[in-house]
């Protein structure tokens, strides 16, 4: 299953993502059968207890349910839209698996923020911590399945809040650097493969690429992975691996050499899961 996703109300109070994630459908997405959930509120709203957009957030996670659940896919392709579009894909692949899944979180951030600890409270800094079973009681209600820490593998994280920090080292979450993708992806995927289960949801959320070489983002964080090892470590896990899920998520859209990359990342995906799910 193909999903397009243009959520950006977890991002904050600008729809910066909804106008990268609209690029990307009108310029990549059209020869791709990608569905939309209805009733998808694009709308703002209101901060309700210390969630930015709260009620266009929730309602937005039933309709995704909605549709998941409707369709029973075996796969699920994401594109986005901020991080938070990433609870019901993942929350459904993983019981639909049977508990056997590793979600590697590629990510410049940790998004292990719960609706207290976050400075912000943006939604896009919670939405793992949710599919670990922590947060908005109302928001957890639509959680198929949580995941355990032991499902989470973090890659190019580099920025996270202080809560985060001591969440990740209370619960032994591994961590591959940046330094560790850039100086040999391949020892690096090695690694990766060692610990993770045959089937695998690859979360990407773009600022985990240096902002040297990709500025379309809304968060940046420096020293991030080059577009070349990101692209040599997509593939090796295609080829390695069972890839159930996978997404690409907080475009903003801001430079049109990004765009061109985005393409060449939708064309990687899809020649691997392209009409198989």
């Amino acid at each position: 299953m193909y999903l397009y996703i243009p959520q950006w109300q977890g991002s904050g109070p600008k729809n910066d993502i909804y106008k990268g994630a609209e690029l990307i459908k009108h310029s990549i997405l059209a020869k791709y059968n990608f569905v939309a959930p209805d009733g998808l509120t694009l709308n703002a709203s209101d901060r309700v207890s210390d969630i930015q957009n709260r009620t266009a957030l929730l309602n937005n996670l039933i309709s995704v349910n909605n549709i998941i659940r409707k369709n029973e896919p075996q796969k699920i392709f994401t594109v986005g839209g901020d991080c938070s579009v990433e609870i019901a894909p993942i929350s459904y692949l993983y019981k639909n698996f049977n508990k056997e899944l590793t979600v590697l979180w590629l990510d410049a951030h940790a998004d292990l923020n719960t609706p207290v600890s976050s400075p912000s409270k943006t939604f896009h800094g919670m939405p793992l911590r949710v599919l670990l079973g922590q947060g908005d009681s109302e928001i957890l209600n639509q959680v198929s399945t949580f995941i355990t820490t032991n499902d989470v593998v973090f890659l190019g994280l580099r920025d996270a809040d202080p809560p985060e920090k001591q969440f990740i080292q209370e619960n032994n979450i591994p961590i591959f650097t940046t330094r560790e993708f850039n100086y040999d992806v391949n020892v690096a995927v090695k690694k990766i493969l060692q610990i993770t289960s045959q089937n695998i949801y690859i979360h990407l959320d773009l600022d985990v690429i240096d902002p040297k070489e990709f500025t379309s983002v809304s968060v940046p964080a420096e020293k991030g992975l080059n577009k070349q090892a990101l692209v040599l470590l997509l593939k090796k896990l295609f080829e390695s691996k069972n890839v159930v899920g996978a997404s690409i998520v907080e475009f903003t859209g801001a430079d049109p050499k990004d765009l061109a990359f985005v393409k060449d990342l939708v064309s990687i995906y899809t020649q691997f899961i392209y009409g198989k799910i």
